[in-house]
C-alpha cells in the first residue's frame, strides 16, 4: 500500500507544480510543503504516513467521549493532493506534519491558564500520554520554583518519561529538558496585565493583605483595585500576603510583573533594559506558541495547526463560568461589585500600572502583536476555522448544559474536522479541572501498573 501510494505521488509530481498541499483528512489538518526530487527522496514514507487514530480510539470504553464515524476514519487514510497557489506557505525543506505530543505548558496565574490546563489534561488522557503529577494528591505545584526532585512527583508507569508537564512551576527551560524528551516544546498563555490583576484581586480577595486598604476604599467609595492603582508604589509597602508552602497563597501574592515572574525572569533584572529585551527575545525563541486570552479561539486554532492536532483536541467547556461575586469589605458601609473591577479605571490608574508593572506590559504587547501578525499570515481560511471552532464550542456547551439531552450528539464532517460525536461522559471530562484530572490520571496510571505485573 505504502509503495503504491509513493509511486502515485511521484507520478503526480510530474504533472503538478513543485508546490503541493497535503490534506490529512483524519484530523482536518492542512499541511503545505514545497517538494522537489531531493526532498521526496528524503521523506517518501513520512510525508504519506497515516496520522494516528482519532480521539475515541484512545479513550477507554468506560470513558468514551469522542467517536469518529467509522467510514470517515477509513476514508481519511487516503491522501488528497491539491494545488492551491493562493494559500501556500513556502518552506525551505519538506517537513511532514507530525502530531506533537511532548510539551510543557508554562502555567501563568490568572491568565485563563486553568481552561488551557484542562484542555491539555484531556488531551493527555485521550491519547494515553504520560502527564506529570505531583506526588501528593491535589497539589497545584510540582516541586518548588526551579527545582523538581523525585520526591515531588508521582512515579510514572514503567518509569517512562513525561509527555506533558501541565502543573504550576516557574518556567526554567534547562530544568524541564532534563526531565522531558528532547523534542519537547513549550507553550503558554498571557493576559492583558490590568485584566489579569483585576481577576486576581476579585478571585482571591487580595484587599485583605494590604494594611488599611479596606478603610481607605470605603472612605473613597472605590473598589480595592482602584485604590491600589491610584498609587501602586504606596500600597506595595503595605502588602503582606501569607507565606506558606508552595501551592498556598504565595501562588497568588503577586502584584507586580506577575507574568514575568511565572515565566522565570529574575527580579534583579527588572531595571536592566538590555536584560529585559534579551529575556523577551529568549521567550520568543523558546516558546512555539504563546496564546493570548483576549484572542483565545484564535490562539487555540493556531496551536492546533502548529501541534498537528485535531479540532476535537482543542474543544473546551467552561461549566463553572466565573461569577462576579461581591467584594465584601464592610457590609454595613459598602459592597464592591466585580463589574467595577474591570471597567472603572481612569487613564491615570492605567498609566500608573503600566509604569509599575512595565515588564509585563512589554511581554504582553510583544506577543500580542506577534499573534496578530501570525494570524494574518495564516490567510482567510484561518479566520473561517476560528468561526467554525466558536460554532462547535457553542453547540458543545448547549448539549453539555442541557438537562434533557440525547445519549449522543453528532457533528458532521467539514473541511476542519471528521464526523464525531459527544456524550455525557465527554461533558463530564470537559468539566474537570486539575483536582479531578489528578484523580482520573492517578487511577489510570495505577491501573496500567497493575496490568504490567
Amino acid at each position: 500500500m505504502g509503495r503504491k501510494l509513493s509511486a502515485f505521488v511521484t507520478l503526480s509530481l510530474l504533472s503538478l507544480s513543485s508546490v503541493i498541499i497535503f490534506h490529512t483528512g483524519n484530523f482536518g489538518i492542512q499541511t503545505r510543503f514545497v517538494l522537489n526530487d531531493h526532498s521526496l527522496n528524503l521523506y517518501p514514507e513520512l510525508a504519506f504516513q497515516p496520522t494516528q487514530p482519532g480521539v475515541s480510539s484512545s479513550i477507554p470504553s468506560n470513558h468514551s467521549s469522542v467517536q469518529n464515524d467509522p467510514e470517515i476514519t477509513k476514508s481519511s487514510r487516503t491522501l488528497k493532493i491539491n494545488e492551491d497557489q493562493n494559500h501556500v506557505q513556502t518552506l525551505n525543506k519538506t517537513i511532514p506534519c507530525v502530531r506533537q505530543n511532548n510539551f510543557v505548558f508554562a502555567k501563568v496565574h490568572k491568565c485563563g491558564s486553568t481552561t488551557i490546563q484542562s484542555i491539555f489534561f484531556h488531551y493527555g488522557y485521550s491519547h494515553k500520554l504520560i502527564v506529570a503529577l505531583p506526588r501528593h494528591f491535589r497539589k497545584a505545584w510540582i516541586g518548588k520554583p526551579h527545582s523538581i526532585t523525585s520526591k515531588s512527583y508521582l512515579p510514572t508507569p514503567g518509569g517512562k518519561q513525561w509527555n506533558i508537564f501541565n502543573h504550576h512551576q516557574v518556567y526554567d527551560k534547562d530544568m524541564f529538558l532534563k526531565l522531558m524528551p528532547p523534542d519537547t516544546i513549550f507553550v503558554t498563555i498571557l493576559r492583558q496585565p490590568i485584566s489579569r490583576l483585576s481577576s486576581a484581586f476579585n478571585y482571591f480577595s487580595l484587599h485583605k493583605y494590604f494594611t488599611n486598604m479596606v478603610n481607605v476604599s470605603v472612605e473613597s467609595r472605590r473598589s480595592p483595585i482602584q485604590t491600589f492603582l491610584s498609587d501602586p508604589w504606596y500600597w506595595e509597602k503595605r502588602f503582606h500576603p501569607v507565606r506558606s508552602a508552595y501551592g498556598g497563597l504565595n501562588d497568588l501574592g503577586c502584584i507586580q510583573n506577575c507574568m514575568a515572574q511565572d515565566l522565570g525572569m529574575e527580579k534583579s533584572q527588572y531595571n536592566n533594559p538590555h536584560a529585559v529585551k534579551r529575556y523577551i527575545e529568549n521567550l520568543d525563541k523558546d516558546f512555539t506558541t504563546v496564546m493570548i486570552l483576549e484572542k483565545l479561539e484564535e490562539s487555540l486554532v493556531l496551536l492546533k495547526r502548529r501541534m498537528c492536532w485535531s479540532l476535537q483536541d482543542i474543544i473546551f467547556w467552561e461549566k463553572k463560568k466565573f461569577k462576579k461575586r461581591p467584594y465584601v469589605v464592610k457590609v454595613e458601609d459598602v459592597r464592591f461589585r466585580g463589574s467595577a473591577l474591570k471597567t472603572d479605571f481612569t487613564e491615570k490608574m492605567r498609566h500608573n500600572y503600566e509604569t509599575y508593572s512595565n515588564i509585563d506590559f512589554k511581554i504582553y504587547n510583544f506577543f500580542f502583536e506577534k499573534l496578530v501578525k501570525d494570524i494574518d499570515e495564516e490567510g482567510k481560511d484561518f479566520l473561517e476555522e476560528v468561526e467554525h471552532l466558536k460554532n462547535i464550542l457553542g453547540k458543545v456547551a448547549s448539549y453539555c448544559k442541557s438537562t434533557r439531552k440525547p445519549k449522543q450528539s453528532w457533528f458532521k464532517e467539514t473541511k476542519w474536522n471528521t464526523r464525531f460525536s459527544i456524550n455525557e461522559n465527554y461533558c463530564q471530562l470537559l468539566s474537570e479541572e486539575r483536582p479531578g484530572w489528578d484523580k482520573i490520571l492517578r487511577e489510570h496510571y495505577y491501573d496500567s501498573i497493575d496490568k504490567q505485573k
